[in-house]
């Protein structure tokens, strides 16, 4: 994305050894925001528990301790509603994706789409 102008900086809760874990595989700073500060100024909530149990999500944390990304055990985030984030340069919300169960994350295509409306 850099190629477009974009910079990226990944923002996550208070979990510090998954984002210790996750920094070798990213190209990306990955900053914690254990305050909810900027969750809370884009309207991130939190999960329900039926969003929380509902298979695909009970799948997606699965796989996610198999690959190493999720930290194996359970976080005192583990209701915040994951999201993602794309703001212009003086750092106003451009786009905001808001999952409806845990891992609930665009595609990289569908980022890099939104990427390119923000040009």
């Amino acid at each position: 994305m850099e190629e477009s102008g974009v910079s990226v900086v990944a923002i996550g809760g208070s979990a510090q050894d998954q984002a210790a874990a996750l920094q070798p595989d990213y190209p990306f700073p990955l900053l914690l925001d254990p305050d909810q500060v900027v969750r809370q100024a884009v309207g991130l909530g939190t999960l329900s528990i039926g969003q929380m149990i509902k298979p695909r999500s009970a799948w997606r944390y699965v796989r996610s301790i198999r690959s190493r990304v999720a930290p194996g055990k359970i976080t005192e985030d583990r209701e915040q509603a994951p999201g993602v984030l794309l703001t212009n340069a003086v750092l106003e919300a451009e786009w905001v994706y808001r999952g409806t169960g845990l891992g609930d994350y665009p595609s990289m295509q569908t980022v890099r789409d939104q990427v390119a409306h923000m040009r």
